[in-house]
């Protein structure tokens, strides 16, 4: 739990912040952080390819959950 809070004060602060530093930005880089803190994780995410058609789905959490590995295939 402690990666994925630490990657959301990071995701909150640190990439708006440089990221608007870059580009000149920031509130592009705020939508990107919101967009990537509220894509669906897990098995939120599986039951979510399940429905699209896809019954054979699992899902791998790396880095402390901070990023997934999903695989899926349809019969």
């Amino acid at each position: 739990w402690w990666w994925r809070f630490a990657f959301a004060v990071f995701a909150r602060l640190v990439i708006p912040l440089v990221g608007g530093l870059i580009s000149g930005s920031p509130k592009a880089y705020q939508y990107l952080t919101r967009s990537v803190l509220s894509f669906p994780c897990g098995d939120e995410f599986c039951a979510a390819l399940k429905q699209a058609g896809f019954p054979a789905t699992s899902s791998s959490g790396l880095s402390g959950g901070i990023v997934y590995l999903y695989t899926a295939r349809k019969k």
